[in-house]
Formats: structure tokens, sequence, C-alpha cells
């Protein structure tokens, strides 16, 4: 960013350090040119020539200091070396200060563009740290979640893995219940299910095993989106129920499948709800 803006910025101030130098020198000598014709008069035959055609180059150059002039230089590349230093040395003075300012606001740029960035890194930083944080302590409570549901009959088929962090439990997760739903109504909503898991702190497998258990995976509801047999329940979309669903395992039953939760969620079946449920999640 900002060797963009630096090159953009001396290309402007050269150009117009440039065009100031060029107008002024051009300016200089046509005055100078006026006040020698008014001063000494038009030459004989030189009518329109501002007084330059009766003196020679190397007096004009030297008028202006009033310095005696030198002898007129016979060769053409003599003229010529004078006329490049004098116009070099006023061009040096127009640079000299463009380039001055051009490093000042060169540097001042970069030292804006610096402290910006520092700030943004820093900034970035904070929320990085608070993030982890955040997901440290969610993770903890999950942990305690998984111990009440265990000592209240839980079965954890087998452990899932919170430590992993968020990414890495969405990304597992997903596939595998992308997998588990594929050829359904359900199929591709993985991930809606692993994200819900992870922000409830519920097994991720207990929603779409219930699913199975209560509508083979959504094909028969018996309202609409409700694949879960959810008490005068339905939704206008799946996304919508599914995060319902998740978020009312969590609030109502807590983390995880236990015969009381069985009993709970199917009364008059509770014995084969919980065989079949848990039978489903195991496949997931």
């Amino acid at each position: 960013m900002s060797v963009t803006k630096s090159i953009s910025l001396r290309s402007v101030l050269f150009r117009a350090v440039m065009a100031i130098a060029l107008t002024a020198i051009a300016c200089a000598c046509v005055t100078f040119g006026l006040e020698f014709a008014s001063a000494e008069g038009t030459p004989q035959g030189g009518s329109g020539t501002f007084g330059f055609a009766a003196v020679p180059e190397a007096q004009i150059l030297h008028a202006a200091n009033d310095e005696p002039a030198a002898e007129e230089p016979t060769d053409t590349a003599d003229v010529e070396a004078v006329d490049h230093a004098t116009a070099d040395t006023a061009i040096d003075g127009f640079f000299g200060q463009g380039i001055t300012e051009s490093f000042v606001l060169e540097t001042t740029v970069q030292r804006d563009i610096s402290a910006s960035i520092e700030f943004i890194e820093s900034e970035e930083e904070v929320r990085r740290f608070e993030e982890q944080q955040r997901e440290q302590s969610h993770i903890a409570e999950v942990n305690q979640k998984k111990g009440l549901s265990y000592a209240n009959g839980g079965i954890g088929v087998y452990d899932v893995d919170f430590s992993c962090g968020r990414d890495e439990f969405v990304t597992t997760w997903t596939a595998r219940i992308n997998e588990y739903l594929s050829g359904s109504p359900l199929a591709g909503y993985g991930s809606v299910f692993a994200e819900a898991a992870w922000q409830y702190g519920v097994d991720p497998r207990w929603s779409p095993a219930i699913s199975n258990t209560e509508s083979t995976k959504g094909r028969n509801c018996f309202a609409a989106h409700n694949a879960w047999g959810w008490t005068g329940g339905s939704w206008s979309n799946w996304a919508a129920a599914i995060n319902t669903h998740v978020a009312g395992l969590a609030e109502i039953y807590g983390y995880t499948i236990s015969y009381a939760n069985a009993e709970r969620y199917c009364p008059p079946n509770a014995a084969n709800w919980y065989s079949d449920t848990l039978n489903e999640m195991q496949k997931i």
C-alpha cells in the first residue's frame, strides 16, 4: 500500500515541479528580453527580437548577476554547455524543494499507514484471544453437561470431542451427519446439525438419530418440517426446525440420550424409542 502511494506521489510532484520550473525559466527569459530591449532600443535590422539578436548569449546569461560578459563561445558545444548549466541550476533549486516535500509527505504517509496496520493487527490479536477464551469456556461448559448427563444415566456411546475447537468440530460432524442423512429429505443439512450441536452443547448425533426414529429422516412428518415428532411444532424450513429441536434438547433433556430422557420424550414406548435411537446414533 505504501509503495503504491509513494510512486504515485513522486510522479505527481515530479510533473508539477518540472512544469513550474520550465514556466519560471521561460517567464524570466521573456521579461529580461523585454527590459533589455526597452533600455537599449531595437537594434538595427532586428525589430521584434526583444533585444536578443544584438546581444551575445553569454552576455544575456551573465546580465542578471551584473557580471562582465565573457567572451562569446565560438564552439556550438560550448554555448549549449553554458545554457544547460544555467538551466540545471534553476531546475535544481525547484527540484530540491520538491524532493524535500515529497520525502516529508512520503514519510508521513508511511508512518500513518504503519500505525494503522499496527492498530489493526493489535485489534485482531485481541479478537483472536477473546474468541479463544470464549471457546475454552464453552468447552468447559459442555464437559460439565456431559458429566451431569452420564451421572443421570446418559449413554455417550463413545465420547464426542469438543476440545478440538469449533471449526474442526463442525467440519468433522458435518461430513458424518451428511453421510448418515444421504438420500433423505434432510440430506445436506449436516452443517446445520453440527453448528447447532456446538452452539447448544449437545451430542451432535442425537437430533439426527431422533429424526429417523420419529419420521424416517423426515420422510413421514406429521407437520411441516417436523421430523422429530415435536408436539405442536411446524416450521417453514429445515434449518429453523433443526435449530429449534437441538436447542430444545439442550434445554429440556440435556447433553445426550438416556433411558430417563426416553421416558420423557416418548412415554408410551420408551424402551423401543431408547433402543432404536441409540442404535441410530451408533451409525453416525
